[in-house]
């Protein structure tokens, strides 16, 4: 069983940064490389043809370089740090940071030729593509404070550059959050309680915009998840993703595509009792004629539907050891929660890690794979 890498980052961005990119160099570069190339399959999967290069994503990634260097300076000081400590270009550092938006742009972007649902290659049938599986309790059915957690579901190797941190910068709130090396915060709870995790969406409208683990890390360093709600609503995005949101009273989604968003509060009469669930399809009518229909996920409706079915058969009140077992069940029906399919043999994405985050006592659950398999570790923001 693997164990995931902790480490504790203190001082400003920049000193953060570099501290993150000294003590995890080669990991680093090795992961930047690997995130290349399944850009560049990705895209080749779906517009056959294209002859995707190395030198197109890092393209990519210095064409959004003052997009992001704009939108928050203490962020991009931090990305700047981590690719002066692990001394690697910042494009592709940017481009690794941000994957799946940057291959939603490439996929999508003007002069590709492609224009989403006309010539998006359909998956092959009976093949599970997996994604993502996430949800938000409200606090009635969870002992009087909200839960949140999910899958991460990414090519299977990335398992193995999991990374822990624990938040503690010169000013403003700190945080501890699961990640990768060489990325900014994934999934996980700043010192004022609010958490955060996300799961992939593929929309129409993918753009010049901001990624989301910047929009991640910018939501955290606010105090409330209605406030952290407001900022990621208010990001130029570059592409679509889902977001979950919790502090110690109130729990939120919000979907979104590059240019539109839509918030659901999560009360005691939520669809799952009290439980809001979420795969990698999009759920508001509102935003439904704005996906990328024809890369749906094959196994997102499946997924969502059995998680719901989990929790709302599920003892009350829940609990992180409930919500736990909950995101270990590898069921496999068109796809599975937890899916440790890490040879191939349904599809090209696995469980990468699972997480269940507990605003109220500030603790982050985390293990690198499936929760079936995976070795719980518990990570406190009092450690």
């Amino acid at each position: 069983m693997e164990v995931i890498r902790y480490m504790e980052l203190r001082g400003t961005p920049r000193e953060m940064g570099e501290a993150h990119g000294e003590a995890w160099r080669d990991e680093i570069r090795d992961f930047i490389a690997r995130r290349i190339d399944v850009a560049r399959d990705f895209v080749e999967r779906h517009d056959p043809g294209r002859g995707l290069t190395r030198e197109d994503v890092s393209g990519a990634g210095r064409l959004l370089v003052a997009t992001h260097r704009d939108y928050d300076a203490d962020i991009w000081s931090e990305l700047e740090g981590i690719a002066v400590g692990a001394d690697v270009g910042i494009a592709d550092l940017l481009a690794c940071n941000g994957l799946t938006d940057v291959r939603d742009w490439l996929l999508l972007r003007a002069g590709s030729g492609l224009r989403g649902r006309e010539r998006a290659a359909p998956p092959e049938a009976g093949t599970d593509h997996g994604g993502c599986t996430a949800f938000v309790t409200s606090a009635t059915v969870s002992g009087g404070s909200p839960l949140l957690g999910q899958t991460w579901d990414m090519h299977p190797d990335a398992r193995h550059f999991l990374l822990v941190q624990r938040r503690r910068p010169d000013r403003g709130p700190g945080a501890l959050a699961l990640t990768t090396v060489g990325c900014l915060p994934l999934i996980g709870i700043n010192d004022h309680g609010v958490s955060v995790g996300t799961n992939n969406l593929v929309p129409t409208d993918a753009r010049v915009g901001v990624s989301y683990l910047f929009t991640i890390a910018r939501a955290f360093r606010e105090r409330t998840a209605e406030s952290a709600a407001a900022v990621i609503e208010s990001t130029p995005r570059l592409s679509g993703h889902n977001f979950v949101l919790a502090d110690t009273q109130a729990s939120l989604n919000i979907e979104t595509t590059a240019r539109r968003s839509m918030r659901t509060r999560v009360d005691s009469d939520a669809r799952g009792k009290g439980v809001f669930v979420h795969a990698n399809h999009y759920v508001s009518v509102e935003l439904r004629p704005h996906a990328c229909t024809g890369i749906e996920l094959p196994s997102s409706r499946w997924r969502e539907e059995h998680l719901y079915e989990g929790f709302r058969a599920a003892d009350r009140p829940l609990n992180p050891a409930i919500c736990w077992d909950l995101l270990s069940d590898a069921t496999r029906g068109e796809g599975a929660v937890c899916n440790e399919d890490y040879d191939g043999v349904y599809g090209l994405a696995a469980t990468a890690a699972t997480a269940v985050v507990d605003p109220a006592a500030g603790v982050l659950l985390a293990c690198a794979g499936g929760a079936r398999l995976g070795r719980q570790e518990r990570f406190a923001l009092d450690r």
